[in-house]
């Protein structure tokens, strides 16, 4: 993950903070609004009036929350199929083959035995390192 600089454009933020903002000030003025009783008539429940007042927002809320998403998305590179500006491909053709869903969040199995031809290829030749050693010269202990 890029850590966010000053610079770099942030369209997912902004349109989140877009959305958030359109929010919150629908719900001020519904709220005033209703206060005021100029949004509903007075003959209407104060609960109906609370639930209409809530369903406004809400759908305000949504409604910000989905264009500012389709907005962000023209100005990120999708990850499905990541190219750059002139249509390159910005992954290598070659690539390991995806894992399916039923081993995403699955634990590898632990092999059965050791595997005794693999330590016998990787035990070097000669004497061992002296651990204690290289801590005392490198100031570690």
């Amino acid at each position: 993950m890029t850590r966010p600089s000053p610079g770099r454009p942030q369209p997912v933020l902004s349109a989140a903070q877009t959305a958030a903002i359109a929010t919150w000030a629908t719900a001020l003025l519904v709220g005033w609004l209703a206060r005021r009783g100029v949004l509903l008539p007075a003959e209407i429940s104060e609960l109906a009036a609370h639930l209409i007042g809530l369903g406004i927002v809400a759908v305000v809320g949504a409604g910000s929350s989905l264009l500012g998403a389709l907005r962000a998305r023209r100005h990120v590179t999708p990850l499905a199929d990541p190219r750059d500006d002139d249509g390159v491909r910005l992954v290598p053709a070659r690539q390991l083959p995806p894992v399916p869903p039923a081993r995403w969040f699955s634990r590898p199995e632990p092999p059965s035995a050791p595997d005794t031809a693999l330590i016998e290829r990787t035990q070097v030749a000669g004497p061992f390192v002296d651990v204690r050693k290289l801590r005392a010269e490198y100031g570690l202990d």
